[in-house]
Formats: C-alpha cells, structure tokens, sequence
C-alpha cells in the first residue's frame, strides 16, 4: 500500500470514527442501519455449548482450527496445522464473545464511497468461523479497528454493497496478530503415574525397561531385579508432571537443528490396561501410550531442551529439571533396601556363622525372646532393635550383577521369619572387599553393596544379644547398702534407711481394691554426702552392664564391693574392679564390663566433704604460730607478728579455711612427719578448731580437723601454705 493509499485510508478511519460517535450512537440514515445495540448474529443468542469448532484465518499464516468432543469431555484441541491439547479457557472465551458481540451502526461501502480495502476487508485482517450440530455455519470476517474501541466486521464474505457491522473490536483483540501457540496445554497429558504399566527409557545406546505389577516395580532389562518405587513413580509421571516452557516450531522440516533425528533421551510410557494388567503382556489393541523425545540444550546455560510429544510434529521446550529425572543413572532406579518386607512383619531373627546359630529370637507384644530352647538369660530387646535397623535403614551403595560374579561361600547369614505362611526372607553376607559386604537376598539376581560396619552386630558373640540388665531393681527396693573399698582410699560405709514403721503411713487404701505398696523409709545419711549416695544407688538399680565378658576377667585385691540388701529380704553383692571397669555379681557366672560412671560413683568420697562449716564473717583470728591475722566487722584485717599483711591473701586464707572440703577422707597413718603448717582458728563466739597440714614434694596433702584426716585439693593446699605477709 503506498502512501496516498494509506493516507486515504486513515482519513476514512477517522471519518467513520466521528461518524459512529453521532450517528451510529444516537440517529441513523437510510442504508446505514438503525441506532442502538444489536447482536451481529442477530436474533436469540446461540448457545456456545452446541459448537465444536472454531476455524481462524489470517492473511499469510496457516488456518488454525480448534475441535472439541461433545461426546466425551468436552476437551479442546487443535486439529489444523498440527494436532495438540489446547486450554478450555481460549476458545471458550472467543465463543463467548464472538455469540454475543453488538454492533452500535452499520455502514454500506457503497453508498458511502468507502472501499473494501479502506475498511481492512479486502483483504480482511482475520476470518472466524464456528460449526456446530444443531447451530450450523457462521462466518465472521474482520477488518480494521477504528476509534472508540470500535472495529468493521461482516457477517460471512464482504461486499462492497451489503452492509459493514461497526461493533467492539474485542474479537480483534483476541485473535488478530495472536499466536495460538500459546492456546495449547502447558502439559502434554493427564494420568497418575500409578497408571502406568511399562515404560521404557532410552538413552544413547542404553535401554531401560521398568514394569509395575500390583504397585511394585521391577528392572526387565538391562538387568533384572527390584527398581525403588519412588524413583520409578518419578519417571513414570514426568508426561505428566512436565511442563513445556514454550513452543518452537510446528511441522519442522529439519529435526536436525534440535537434536531430535536422534533424541538424546526417549521415554516410552504405556497406561494400565484393567482387562490386562501384566505388564509383561503385550499390549492390547488401542492400549494408551505415550512418547517423549528429547533433544539438544536451547542453549549453553541448558536450562532448557528442545522436545516432541507423540505424533505431534511440533518442537517445545522443557525445563532442566524435567530432563534430568529421565537422566537418573540406572542403580538410582534399583531398589537399594535389602529387602522388601515390611519390618513390621519379622517374627523371628536367626543369625548364623560358622555353621553355627549365633541368635535365634522371636518377637512378641513384649518385645524380643530367646527362641527355644532359650538360655538362662532374657534377651537385650535393643540390640536386636538395633541389628534389624542395619537390615531395614541400610542401603546399597552400588549393585552387582550376580549372573557374571563369582560369588565365596557367605560369612554369615540373616533370616526374617515373616509368618503367615509366607517363605522366610534369608539374607547371607559375602564378603565384599575395601570394607564392605556384598548382601545377597535369596532368589535374586542382584547383590547390594553396603559398608561392613553397618552390620557388626551380625558378627558379635552370642552374649551381644544377651540382656544387659543384671539387676533389675529400682531404688526403692534397696533398704541396705554396703560399700568396701580396698585399695589407696579405703572404705567401709554403711548406709540404711529408716525403719517402715518410721516413715510415716502408708498410701490411701487403692479404690480398685488391690493391695497397697508400704512405702520405703528416707535414707539416713547424716554425716553422708546425699548426691553422692544416691549417685551410686541410681547407677545400680537397675544394674545394666556395658558388656558381657567372653574370658573372666584377671582378679585383682583392688576394688570395690557393693552389698545390697533388698525389702524382700534378700542381699546380692556386686564387686567391681575400677581399674578395668569390670564386675561380677554373685550368683552370676559370667564376668560384664561396667560404664565409667558406675566406675567413678562406686569409687566417689560418700561422706560428707564439708570440714569446716563456717562462713568466712564468724572467722575472728587465725594464727600459725608465728603471725596471727584479725578480721575485724569491717571486713578489714589486721596483722600481729612480724612481715607486712598481704590483705588479697589473708582474705584468701579465711575463705578457703571458711569452704574446706575434703577430698577423701583417710587414715592418720598417712600423715607422715611433722606438719607443714598448723593452723588455729578462732571464732567472734569464742570456738576454737586446729587444723595441721601435710604437705610438700612428693608427698600427697593431708590435713586434720579433730579426728578426720583427709586429702584436700591442689588449690586449697597451695592457698593454706601461703602466709598472708610480704
């Protein structure tokens, strides 16, 4: 068009603008149609759910069509130039305005002098045209947008002498110049990805076939055994899950450009069928599948990756994220438990090494038991908890294919007794090299690669599994406790509690008719440390031990020995080498390892450590002889003797004479010699206490308060042999 024709043009734009903003809103002429708003198609409203198909010209682009299936869904898709799923909400939309846009005037070309061509409708900007059973044909064909929001439109082919609707030019907005790209589904199709009974992933030269029976899933090639059910689901619903970013080209001519001659990654995806559910079957006729195919990265960031659906000849685009799940590596498809039994289902554990049963224990509302026969001892419930946790919670690191290994005879074996009738789930143990196993499940073609240390348990003694608890007792139980102690500090304590009768009455009558429990007496620990006491009594009721001792342990006189006497009358003695944490219990002919705390409370000072009770205020004077230092109720001090006060260290002495505390109490013979320094202390109410000190090099710090000897700190010893003068 040259520019005389285009000026031309805008000038009748402009023209038949004013013309619709005075005539064609209020009065009319002849030929030029009525005012007011009308229906283009005229007459009662068609009702858009009887059209199926919408059919879209435009000068030099392909004729878009859209249909949807009255019968079934009422989906759209797109049938021309390519077949593709198209969102409800496009077409519908353009049905929707297209049965009910108004016109405000109409305009015959003419007789106003106006040709076709000056109004867009020859050739026309675009043509739309519906069918549909019951509403038959009906062509729109558009031209310009004039002003006002306004636009020319006829109904069916334009002609110089019928008339031109002057109506909103909203069909112009929704399909002039629009690619209808953009009106196809962002996914390729609909289905769970439980629904799918085979898929088949090719990559390169690789070809993976995964198969779902019943919801599990097994590898058919290139190897055979159990696939992970997550990883499978993942793959299986990437159609689904998938969303296309955008589409590139319809009916490409050269696949070449997007990688697409020879896809880079192909996923084949065929639905359950109900009348043929083995996936192993072929499939039945008109079985619904699908087709992937992915290409070339859109670019070097590969965020992107050019991709065809079907038979669809379009090109879209997916995202990385959808790509990479087809890229899974194939031991991420297999199924990494050892194996596939619920552990809610074991009734029984059997472990065997050597040709000998190490643990055979069954399971109960209880917990775990020794199966029969059954030693004399109760099993540790928490250690055979623990060995099911290596079966159950470890995964393999890798695969070996068991067709081409040649496998060693087992190291050990595990067996999961599942009840119901049902075959025992056996695992047997090879050894695997560079710290690992090699865990074979019965029946499989495929051994599991774990780390060795995940199933020590499996290689333990017998007496691992045995009960740790040697005495099951509780605190209030015990009413004597006798504790010896040989060695450097020993000991002979002797703690009781009060009589029964003595400690008040009894619970209120139980309303349930059973019989009241008395309760236990207080401990009497006067003159006795209370948190050490009831340390010791909290790490022997119950007793659990840390080990259990294959060999005895070798004896030594050093230790300690716990006689416990119990409400029901009866005493158990327990004997403990601190040394080497080892321990005994009479009537118990196997030796057991104790925790280091059981270790430091059986060895702990039981008595109580306070030496002096005295606060540091009620200290008048203190005097080794030679100097005597006064606290006056000022908190100053004064020195008597010879040498200048050093009041930072007087006022250290009196309060470390204030908090003394012993460490372990002794006997005198271990104060060797003369005193280092003896110290009198005198208080404002006139009480007066010696305390001698012991002390020097290579020799332990003893001190004496009346009759107790005792050791003391480093800290305390070093601040009492200090003299508080310059």
């Amino acid at each position: 068009m040259n520019t005389k024709t285009t000026l031309a043009a805008l000038l009748v734009a402009i023209a038949l603008g004013v013309y619709v903003m005075f005539v064609g809103g209020g009065g009319g002429g002849a030929g030029e149609g009525k005012a007011g708003d009308r229906l283009v198609l005229g007459g009662t409203p068609l009702t858009t759910d009887k059209i199926n198909r919408l059919r879209i010209e435009q000068p030099g682009q392909p004729t878009v069509v859209f249909e949807r299936d009255l019968d079934r869904d009422d989906s759209w898709r797109q049938v021309e130039p390519v077949t593709f799923p198209v969102q409800h909400y496009y077409p519908e939309s353009v049905l929707d305005r297209l049965v009910a846009i108004q016109y405000g005037a109409t305009v015959t070309p003419a007789d106003k002098g106006y040709t076709l061509d000056q109004l867009g409708l020859a050739p026309p900007r675009a043509i739309v045209t519906i069918e549909g059973p019951g509403v038959g044909s009906h062509t729109l064909t558009l031209g310009r947008e004039a002003a006002g929001g306004r636009a020319y439109l006829t109904l069916g082919a334009p002609a110089a002498d019928q008339p031109v609707f002057v109506a909103e030019d909203i069909l112009h907005q929704m399909l002039v110049d629009q690619d209808f790209k953009q009106w196809r589904q962002p996914n390729l199709a609909a289905y769970p990805p439980g629904s799918v009974r085979k898929f088949t992933l090719k990559r390169g030269d690789e070809t993976i076939t995964l198969l779902n029976t019943a919801g599990d899933w097994t590898l058919a090639e290139p190897v055979v055994g159990r696939a992970d059910r997550g990883a499978a689901l993942g793959i299986a619903g990437t159609i689904a899950s998938a969303q296309i970013k955008g589409f590139v080209a319809d009916q490409p001519q050269d696949l070449s450009k997007y990688g697409l001659t020879q896809p880079a990654v192909t996923l084949d995806v065929q639905l359950v069928d109900a009348a043929k559910p083995d996936p192993s079957a072929a499939p039945p006729a008109g079985a619904s599948s699908h087709t992937l195919r992915v290409g070339a990265a859109v670019d070097l960031t590969a965020e992107q990756y050019f991709a065809m659906f079907d038979d669809a000849p379009t090109v879209f685009t997916l995202g990385k994220l959808d790509v990479d799940r087809l890229r899974t590596p194939l031991d991420k498809l297999r199924d990494a438990r050892l194996t596939p039994v619920p552990r809610t289902d074991v009734q029984r554990i059997d472990v065997e090494r050597d040709g000998k049963t190490q643990l055979a224990a069954t399971h109960a509302v209880g917990g775990w038991s020794f199966a029969l026969p059954a030693p004399p001892y109760d099993v540790d419930s928490p250690i055979v908890d623990h060995l099911l946790d290596a079966v159950f919670n470890t995964k393999a690191s890798s695969f070996v294919d068991l067709t081409t290994a040649r496998l060693k005879a087992p190291v050990a074996s595990i067996t999961l007794g599942v009840g119901d009738a049902r075959p025992a789930e056996k695992l047997q143990l090879h050894d695997g090299g560079d710290g690992n196993l090699l865990v074979v499940r019965a029946g499989e073609p495929v051994g599991h690669v774990v780390p060795a240390d995940a199933f020590k348990l499996a290689f333990a003694k017998p007496l691992t599994f045995r009960s740790r608890v040697v005495l099951p007792i509780t605190a209030p139980d015990i009413t004597e406790l006798r504790v010896i102690r040989s060695g450097r500090y020993p000991a002979d304590y002797r703690l009781k509690r009060r009589p029964l009768e003595e400690a008040g009455p009894a619970v209120a009558p139980s309303t349930t008719g059973a019989k009241p429990k008395a309760r236990a007496g207080e401990w009497l620990l006067d003159g006795y440390d209370a948190k050490a006491v009831h340390r010791l009594i909290d790490r022997i009721s119950p007793l659990i031990v840390d080990q259990w001792l294959e060999e005895p342990p070798i004896t030594t006189p050093e230790g300690v020995t716990l006689q416990i006497k119990l409400a029901d009358g009866s005493t158990r003695t327990l004997s403990i080498h601190p040394a080497s944490l080892t321990g005994r219990v009479d009537g118990e002919a196997t030796a057991f390892k104790v925790d280091q705390a059981l270790a430091d409370a059986a060895l702990a000072e039981l008595r109580d450590k306070v030496v002096l009770s005295l606060d540091a205020k009620r200290i008048a004077t203190v005097s080794d002889g030679s100097i005597t230092v006064e606290r006056h109720a000022d908190g100053k001090f004064t020195l008597t003797g010879s040498g200048q006060l050093n009041e930072t260290a007087a006022a250290a002495w009196f309060d470390a004479i204030a908090g003394l505390k012993a460490e372990r109490f002794v006997s005198k013979e271990r104060a060797l010699g003369d005193p280092a320094v003896t110290l009198t202390i005198k208080t404002v109410d006139a009480q007066a206490y010696t305390l001698r000190l012991w002390a020097g090099p290579g020799v332990e710090p003893v001190a004496q308060v009346g009759e107790r000897w005792f050791t003391l700190p480093a800290t305390a010893t070093a601040t009492l042999l200090r003299r508080p003068v310059r």
